[in-house]
C-alpha cells in the first residue's frame, strides 16, 4: 500500500492541486485582466497559461505516467471552465494537452537527447522552456483540429502555454530558493 500511495497517489494529488492552482489563477485572476485589455480571444485562449507549465514539468517528472497523472486534473479544468456538460471534442482536445509534452520529451530522448532528471544532473530551465515551446505546438495542433481554432486564437494559445511555461519555471525556482532558505535558517 506504501509503494502503491508513493509511486500514484501521492503524486496524483499532488499534480491535481498544482493544476487546480494554476487553473483558478489562469482563469479567475489573470482572466478577467486580460479580457480587459484584449476581449477578442474566444475559447479560453489565454495569453498566460500557467497550467501548461504543470504540464511540461509533470511530463518531465513522470515520463509517461504524466498521462495518468495528468488527465484526472485536465478533465477536472474542464468541468471547472464549462460544467460537466462538455463535447467528445473537448476531451480529445484535452488528451492533446495531456500528451504533448511527454511526447517531446520522449521524441527528444529517441534523438539522443535525455532531458529527464537524474540524480547529479544539472537541470536547464531553458531546456524545459524550449520543450514547453515544442509541446505547445503540438497542443495547438491538437486543439485547432478538435475545437475548430482560427490562426489568431491558436496563436494566442501558443503564446499563453509558452508564457505559462516560463512563469511556472520561475515560480518553482522562486519556490525551491525559499525553500533552501529555510532549510539553512
Amino acid at each position: 500500500m506504501h509503494r502503491l500511495a508513493s509511486r500514484y497517489l501521492i503524486p496524483a494529488a499532488l499534480v491535481m492541486l498544482a493544476y487546480g492552482l494554476a487553473m483558478v489563477a489562469t482563469f479567475a485572476l489573470l482572466m478577467p485582466l486580460q479580457l480587459k485589455v484584449l476581449p477578442e480571444y474566444a475559447n479560453h485562449a489565454s495569453l498566460l497559461f500557467l497550467p501548461h507549465g504543470v504540464r511540461v514539468l509533470t511530463a518531465w517528472l513522470y515520463r509517461w505516467r504524466s498521462v495518468i497523472l495528468l488527465l484526472p486534473a485536465s478533465l477536472a479544468g474542464h468541468v471547472y471552465l464549462d460544467g460537466f456538460d462538455f463535447a467528445l471534442s473537448e476531451l480529445l482536445a484535452s488528451l492533446a494537452g495531456v500528451v504533448c509534452a511527454v511526447m517531446v520529451f520522449e521524441a527528444l530522448l529517441r534523438l539522443g537527447v535525455d532531458l529527464y532528471p537524474a540524480k547529479g544532473k544539472r537541470v536547464h530551465w531553458l531546456e524545459l522552456a524550449l520543450v514547453g515551446g515544442l509541446a505547445s505546438i503540438i497542443n495547438g495542433i491538437g486543439t485547432a483540429l478538435f475545437y475548430g481554432n482560427d490562426l489568431t486564437t491558436a496563436s494566442a494559445r501558443f503564446l499563453g502555454d509558452v508564457t505559462g511555461v516560463v512563469a511556472s519555471l520561475f515560480l518553482l525556482v522562486v519556490f525551491v530558493r525559499f525553500a533552501e532558505r529555510l532549510a539553512r535558517a
